[in-house]
C-alpha cells in the first residue's frame, strides 16, 4: 500500500456513501428495535444511552447506578462529547444512541472501502462495485453482529482504529491523526490496542531486516497512543483511587481468584467452538500469510494476542469467552490484512486478486456460530436489522412511559422490566427494576415483549396475584396490576383492553 493522494473527487464520495448507508440504517434500526420493541438491557445499554444524552461533562450516572461519575469506571471523553452535542440535535435519547451506533458501525464499512479502493487499488466501475459490496459485507461480519446484540460504544474504537491504519499506511497524516484522536477518546485503553498493532509491524520489520522510511513516525505514533492511555489510566486512578474496572472485570480480588487449568481450558474450548466467527477468520489469515509468505497479513492477530490472554484469565465470564463487545480489537485484526497484504512486496494484479479473495473468505468465515452469541434481549438478527420501528410506535412507547411516571403514585408498589427502565433510567430506583424472589407485594408490573428480565417481572406479577392485564396499542408494553387503571388521567386513555392474565 503506497502513499496515495487524499481522495477529493465527488465520485468517491458517492461510492463511499453507498458503502456506509446500509450498515448505518440497519444498525441504527437494530438499536431502535432494542429500545422500543424488544426491550433494552438497562445495564449497560440504558446506562450508556443515558450518559450520551444531555448530561454534564463529568457524566453522573442515574441514581439506580449509584449516581457517581462514569469516569470512575472508564475515562471516556467520547461520551462527554456525545452528551454535549446531543443538546443541539432534535433527537430523544434512544434515537441519539441509535444514530451513534449506526455511525460507529458504518465507519467500519468506510475504512474497508478506503482500503480496498485506495490501498488495494480497486478502481473503475467494476472495482468500485466490488469494493462497495465487500465493505458492506465486512460491516456485517460476525464480530460486528456480536457487538450490536449488546450495544456498546467500543465498536467505535475498532472502527476508528481501522480508519487510522488506512490513513497511516496511505500517508494521509492529517486524517490519520484525526482518526487516532477519535479512537483514543473512546476509552482509556484504546491507545494500547493501537500501539500493539504498530509495534507488531515494527517487530516484524526488525525480524525481517526491513527498513521502512516511515518507521520513526510509526514509533512516534505508537508512543503517542500508548502514552495517552497511560496518562488516562493514571488520571482515572488519581481521581477515583478506589474504583477500577480492570480489577472488577479482569484481575479480581484476590487476583485471579478461582482460576484453574481446567477452567482456562474450558474457556479455550468455548472460544474455539462458540466464537468461530472470530477463530475461523484468524485461521484463514494464517493460511493466507503462509501461502503468500507474508507474515504482515497475520500481524493484526499477533497484536491481539495479549488482549486474548488478558480476557482468557478474566473474572468476568463474558470477557473470558470473548463474548459480546469484548472481542472488539479482533474486528480490527479481521480488517488488518487489507493493510498488511501490501507490506510484503510490490502490488501486482495477482496480489490484488489474492487480497480481495483472502479478505472475502475471512469475512465469509465470520458468519458462523451466530446463534451462540450473547443476546440478552433475544432479538432475532434479521428482524432486528430490517424490521422498521415506525415513528408512531416510538412516540406511543415514549408517551406510555411518560404516563407511567405521571401516574406513578397511583400504581402502588411498582416493578418494571429493563426495557421500560432503559427508556428513562433516572426515573426509576434499583428496587423497581430488580424483582425480588419471594416478595409478593407488587401492585403493578410492567414489561416489554420478551426482552431481558421480562420473565422475572412476569413471575413477580404472578407471585403477587395481579389479576388485570392491560396493553397499549401499537407497542409491546404489557401491564399487570391489581387495580383498575382506566381511570388514571395520563395512563388510562392509552390502555386498549383489560383481561385476566
Amino acid at each position: 500500500m503506497r502513499t496515495s493522494r487524499e481522495p477529493s473527487s465527488p465520485a468517491w464520495l458517492v461510492a463511499l456513501g453507498a458503502a456506509v448507508a446500509a450498515p448505518y440504517c440497519a444498525y441504527s434500526n437494530f438499536v431502535l428495535n432494542h429500545f422500543y420493541h424488544y426491550g433494552a438491557v438497562l445495564l449497560d445499554t440504558g446506562l450508556l444511552a443515558d450518559l450520551a444524552w444531555r448530561k454534564p461533562w463529568w457524566l453522573p450516572m442515574a441514581p439506580l447506578f449509584g449516581g457517581q461519575s462514569f469516569y470512575a469506571f472508564h475515562v471516556s471523553p467520547l461520551l462527554s462529547l456525545l452528551s454535549a452535542v446531543s443538546r443541539i440535535v432534535p433527537l430523544g435519547m434512544p434515537q441519539w444512541f441509535a444514530a451513534f451506533t449506526g455511525a460507529a458501525h458504518a465507519l467500519a464499512a468506510a475504512a474497508a472501502f478506503l482500503a480496498l479502493r485506495y490501498g488495494v487499488g480497486l478502481r473503475g466501475a467494476g472495482g468500485t462495485a466490488i469494493a462497495v459490496a465487500l465493505s458492506i459485507l465486512f460491516a456485517f461480519n460476525g464480530l460486528a453482529l456480536a457487538q450490536v446484540r449488546y450495544p456498546h460504544f467500543e465498536i467505535l474504537i475498532a472502527s476508528a482504529m481501522m480508519l487510522f491504519f488506512v490513513a497511516w499506511r496511505l500517508g494521509w497524516m492529517r486524517r490519520a491523526l484525526a482518526a487516532l484522536a477519535l479512537c483514543l477518546i473512546c476509552r482509556e485503553d484504546a491507545g494500547f490496542h493501537v500501539a500493539a498493532f504498530l509495534l507488531t509491524v515494527v517487530a516484524l520489520d526488525w525480524r525481517r531486516g526491513v527498513a521502512r522510511p516511515d518507521q520513526r513516525r510509526t514509533l512516534a505514533l505508537a508512543a503517542l497512543a500508548a502514552g495517552y492511555s497511560c496518562a488516562a489510566l493514571a488520571a482515572g486512578h488519581l481521581a477515583f483511587p478506589h474504583a477500577s474496572s480492570f480489577v472488577r472485570v479482569y484481575l479480581g480480588s484476590p487476583p485471579l481468584a478461582g482460576l484453574t487449568p481446567s477452567v482456562v481450558a474450558g474457556r479455550v474450548l468455548i472460544i474455539l467452538y462458540g466464537r468461530s466467527y472470530l477463530v475461523l477468520p484468524a485461521a484463514v489469515a494464517a493460511v493466507w500469510a503462509v501461502l503468500r509468505r507474508n507474515p504482515y497479513v497475520f500481524a493484526g492477530y499477533l497484536a491481539c494476542a495479549p488482549w486474548a490472554m488478558v480476557n482468557l484469565l478474566a473474572q468476568s465470564e463474558l470477557a473470558a469467552r470473548l463474548d459480546s463487545y469484548y472481542g472488539f480489537p479482533f474486528m480490527a485484526a479481521a480488517f488488518w490484512p487489507l493493510v498488511g497484504a501490501s507490506m510484503g512486496g510490490e502490488a501486482t494484479a495477482g496480489s490484488r486478486r489474492a487480497t480481495v479473495t483472502g479478505f472475502a473468505l475471512m469475512t465469509l468465515a465470520s458468519f458462523t456460530a451466530l446463534g451462540l452469541q450473547h443476546n440478552p434481549s433475544r432479538i432475532p438478527l434479521w428482524s432486528g436489522l430490517t424490521r422498521p420501528v415506525p415513528a408512531a410506535e416510538q412516540r406511543r412507547v415514549d408517551a406510555a412511559v411518560d404516563a407511567v411516571l405521571a401516574d406513578r403514585s397511583r400504581l402502588g408498589r411498582l416493578v418494571v422490566s429493563n426495557g421500560i427502565a432503559a427508556l428513562h433510567p433516572p426515573a426509576f430506583s434499583l428496587a423497581e427494576t430488580t424483582p425480588v424472589a419471594g416478595v409478593a407485594t407488587y401492585d403493578t408490573a410492567i414489561d416489554m415483549s420478551d426482552g431481558f428480565n421480562s420473565g422475572a417481572v412476569r413471575a413477580a406479577a404472578a407471585r403477587s396475584g395481579l389479576g388485570r392485564v392491560y396493553r397499549i396499542a401499537g407497542t409491546s408494553l404489557r401491564i399487570e396490576t391489581n387495580r383498575d387503571l382506566r381511570s388514571l388521567p395520563a395512563l388510562g386513555p392509552q390502555l386498549t383492553a383489560a383481561s385476566s392474565p
